[in-house]
């Protein structure tokens, strides 16, 4: 396993921004023990939003408590990365499955003001 090809492929998966796949693939790397790649796929979830699911929520917010400070601390910014484009996609005119991926992160990422306001308006809204 070459170490350099694997953090490319780290990267390269949140770029595609494409799927669930993608999203398990990089919650699975993000269990390993090889931190370069680890904080690299904390990244690239982030920059999935919606697309990183329930999963990709529940890993980031493990990585939170990393015993390696790099994970943990690109694991913190790539949740809020991940809030914010999940808040930007309920504003947007996309796919219902798409939003509803969008409230499932947010409601799997842990108590956030701005989560908790957005499920609440969206709940509240009449379409």
């Amino acid at each position: 396993k070459d170490l350099l090809v694997r953090c490319r492929c780290a990267e390269a998966l949140g770029a595609v921004k494409s799927g669930e796949e993608e999203a398990k693939a990089l919650v699975e790397a993000l269990r390993g023990n090889e931190t370069d790649v680890r904080w690299r796929c904390a990244m690239s979830l982030g920059k999935l939003g919606p697309m990183a699911g329930k999963e990709g929520a529940a890993a980031l917010l493990k990585a939170h408590s990393d015993r390696v400070v790099a994970v943990r601390e690109h694991a913190m910014r790539a949740a809020n990365m991940a809030v914010a484009r999940c808040l930007e996609v309920l504003e947007e005119l996309v796919h219902p499955y798409i939003r509803g991926l969008a409230l499932w992160f947010l409601g799997s990422v842990g108590p956030r003001r701005e989560s908790t306001e957005a499920l609440v308006a969206v709940m509240l809204r009449e379409e």
